[in-house]
């Protein structure tokens, strides 16, 4: 009789791998990529710039992962352009859409909280890591709090999140730099 009992309560229950529907995790915000694509009055060059290169490209930045892009501005692209004296994107060689677009991009969020006068801890997609310089800035009679990327490129918009890292948007084309870690 003990053993029909065991017999039935193993029959009866089974197991169930699916956590359910209520457990998934959905992206309902921006991920990188889209909040880039949905901003083209500020970012259709840099997107055009991500799109030539072979290194970096939107499938990444609307992955699941931690990200941090340091977004230049439209401005900020045709300034860069006109001082190599460019007129447009399709004057750049596909390796120079290569390093610009690694050199902005990050694998791991950083917020301007875990920012000070230092190198980032973690390279950027071109194996160089980015210095970080802080300064007071004073906008309408307030002091804030300036952040400056390879020295001269200046967050303009901090910390926006998205649900795979950070984007900060730049004033200017971040300088690409060959210096390792131990050289800076």
């Amino acid at each position: 009789m003990a053993c029909a009992c065991v017999a039935l309560l193993f029959t009866t229950m089974s197991c169930d791998d699916d956590p359910g529907a209520e457990n998934y995790y959905t992206a309902k915000g921006d991920m990188a990529s889209t909040y880039l694509l949905n901003r083209p009055e500020q970012f259709s060059e840099f997107v055009e710039i991500i799109n030539k290169s072979r290194i970096v490209n939107l499938d990444l930045l609307g992955t699941y992962g931690s990200y941090t892009v340091f977004a230049p501005t439209n401005d900020a692209i045709d300034a860069y352009l006109r001082g190599r004296g460019m007129t447009s994107i399709a004057d750049l060689s596909v390796t120079d859409c290569d390093t610009i677009a690694a050199t902005h991009i990050i694998e791991q969020s950083f917020f301007t909280t875990d920012f000070s006068d230092a190198t980032l801890p973690t390279a950027n997609m071109l194996d160089r890591y980015l210095t970080i310089t802080c300064d007071s800035d004073t906008i309408s009679g307030k002091v804030n709090i300036a952040y400056y990327i390879n020295v001269d490129s200046k967050i303009i918009v901090p910390d926006d999140s998205v649900e795979n890292g950070v984007v900060h948007t730049m004033n200017h084309v971040i300088a690409a730099t060959s210096e390792m870690l131990p050289d800076l």
